[in-house]
């Protein structure tokens, strides 16, 4: 009898476990359509409902796509409270702070800096001894990357898309893509 019960309450434990982890999943899944279809303020609010009703099963990465949900929805102070809890829950992505420009409305923030000397001071342990020149390399590729596409977006938005500065940031992206082609072909071709 003992053998049933125990087994019986281990069911029991398993089914709610996985009714949380669905019930999360389709608020966050939830949460991912308000954002797709530019419902940032809806998008924010289902991820602060997962949180609340679903605390154990936040990741670094929910934290901050409801930083960004935040952010674009006008609400700084639930986007940094969030991006605060990436950061302590594992997310040391500082490139990505600095680039997404999702978060294009905190950088103005006077609490953007620490945040981001944050995001760093936590990834520094974790990378100490570990880059090597490969990672180097292509961290480099995606911050170039990354800032070029930021500053397209801006220059399209302020100056258009058929300008001479819009033009001119198309061939210093097309110049940069043949450049870094070559440099992560060299890595495949050397690293598999």
């Amino acid at each position: 009898m003992k053998k049933i019960t125990s087994l019986l309450v281990t069911l029991l434990l398993f089914s709610n476990s996985l009714l949380a982890q669905d019930a999360f999943s389709s608020l966050s899944k939830q949460a991912q359509a308000a954002y797709e279809v530019k419902n940032y303020l809806s998008s924010g609010q289902l991820f602060e409902q997962a949180f609340q009703q679903y605390p154990a099963r936040i990741t670094r990465w929910d934290f901050y796509n409801a930083a960004c949900s935040w952010a674009l929805a006008g609400d700084n102070n639930k986007a940094f409270q969030n991006l605060d809890k990436a950061i302590s829950a594992g997310w040391r992505n500082s490139e990505k702070l600095q680039y997404d420009k999702d978060l294009q409305t905190l950088r103005s923030d006077q609490r953007w800096p620490a945040l981001v000397a944050a995001a760093r001071q936590e990834s520094a342990p974790a990378q100490a001894g570990l880059k090597n020149p490969m990672q180097q390399q292509l961290e480099e590729v995606f911050a170039t990357h990354q800032r070029l596409r930021a500053q397209k977006d801006s220059i399209e938005l302020s100056a258009g898309a058929k300008s001479p500065q819009f033009k001119k940031i198309i061939q210093q992206i097309e110049e940069a893509n043949a450049r870094h082609l070559q440099v992560v072909s060299g890595i495949l071709d050397e690293q598999g």
